[in-house]
């Protein structure tokens, strides 16, 4: 995380943000846990640089402690069917899709959605009902 924070306190705050989300995104190969382990397995932040796959629940452990840690901005995850994603609560507004949560508007960030920006979510989830848990 070290190595990461020079680059991201010149961004401004949706720049790094994304820059993070692409590094999520890209930087690993995605598999399902039962392809991957034959079982669910959830990965800790350091476990998702150990092995080879990580999948949606990993990668937003990953880009959450990330940005948690880099960025000190309030982030929550956020449970759709079968899938994981995030939703960043900003100081500056973005366009994309948004949730409202204890009054306050949260912008998805998906670390799963490949080269998605911050205010994306998959279509699919688009009108799916979620649940939201806090980091």
């Amino acid at each position: 995380n070290q190595e990461l924070r020079p680059i991201v306190s010149s961004m401004s705050e949706i720049d790094a943000i994304d820059f993070l989300l692409r590094l999520t995104q890209n930087g690993f190969r995605y598999k399902t846990d039962n392809e991957n382990f034959g079982k669910e397995k959830v990965l800790f932040f350091e476990e998702t640089l150990h092995y080879a796959y990580s999948d949606c629940e990993d990668r937003a452990i990953f880009f959450a402690t990330l940005v948690k840690q880099l960025l000190n901005v309030d982030i929550v995850f956020v449970k759709y069917p079968n899938h994981l994603a995030t939703a960043i609560r900003l100081n500056s507004t973005v366009k994309g899709d948004k949730i409202i949560y204890q009054n306050q508007q949260y912008y998805i960030a998906d670390p799963t959605y490949s080269n998605a920006n911050i205010g994306q979510v998959m279509p699919q989830f688009k009108n799916a009902q979620f649940q939201i848990t806090e980091l």
